[in-house]
């Protein structure tokens, strides 16, 4: 193959993958909702939102009561726009680059898994993500959902280059591993389940070792929050 039609091919790609993404922009100007309840989390989000914008510490102690089955987290976190009386619409937009995170860090996934595969290739499939219905729908109505699955797409990353990373470096993904993990468990709380198995290569590869005592203790150390909010604070 020439230069001129290597170059010809990887524009191709990229035209493919910006299409894609494209595809996105333009749902958000006709306010796609592809699972058809995207919206409607969006405005619980949103009403909850506010009320930690007029009550932070009352709605945080009695967050129980909303019935919610969200992490008080994002709600949390998308009060700060509102106290810096920024547009919604404007929160909404950037919330679709976000996507552009996922889709990153599920490509350098696929790279280090499949390393002989045309790298072309691998971004091409990755960019399929912004097909899916339910992505869409996230990028466009803000949901805990998204935030929750980048962290743990970031966890997922650094966990396969502790699998395939030399020896010398392993440690350092291990912990990168469990931090990223920690937080995307704290906005969806459903990603947890996934430490077992973590801790389970984790342990067949240190065994009763410092590292792995090392490793419970930040564990432990992450979830102190967590178990003080729920158990000592009493919001269950």
């Amino acid at each position: 193959m020439s230069y001129i039609e290597k170059i010809r091919k990887y524009k191709f790609y990229n035209l493919l993958i910006f299409l894609t993404f494209f595809s996105l922009i333009l749902g958000f100007y006709f306010n796609e909702d592809s699972t058809g309840g995207a919206f409607e989390d969006h405005v619980i989000h949103d009403q909850i939102s506010n009320y930690f914008f007029f009550d932070f510490k009352d709605t945080l102690l009695n967050y129980d009561q909303l019935k919610t089955r969200h992490s008080p987290i994002t709600p949390m976190f998308f009060s700060l726009f509102k106290f810096l009386n920024i547009n919604e619409d404007i929160v909404r937009f950037f919330n679709l680059f976000t996507t552009l995170v996922l889709v990153y860090f599920f490509y350098k996934c696929l790279k280090i898994c499949y390393p002989n595969i045309n790298e072309n290739y691998l971004k091409l499939i990755s960019s399929v993500i912004f097909l899916s219905p339910t992505i869409r729908s996230l990028s466009i109505w803000p949901d805990s959902h998204l935030y929750g699955l980048i962290f743990f797409m970031i966890s997922t990353f650094f966990f396969i280059k502790f699998k395939f990373e030399k020896k010398s470096k392993k440690f350092n993904f291990v912990i990168l591993n469990i931090l990223f993990l920690a937080l995307s468990s704290y906005i969806r709380p459903s990603f947890s389940l996934f430490s077992v198995f973590f801790f389970y290569n984790f342990l067949i590869e240190y065994k009763f070792s410092k590292k792995i005592l090392y490793i419970i203790l930040v564990n432990i150390f992450l979830s102190i929050p967590a178990f003080y909010y729920l158990f000592v604070l009493d919001v269950m």
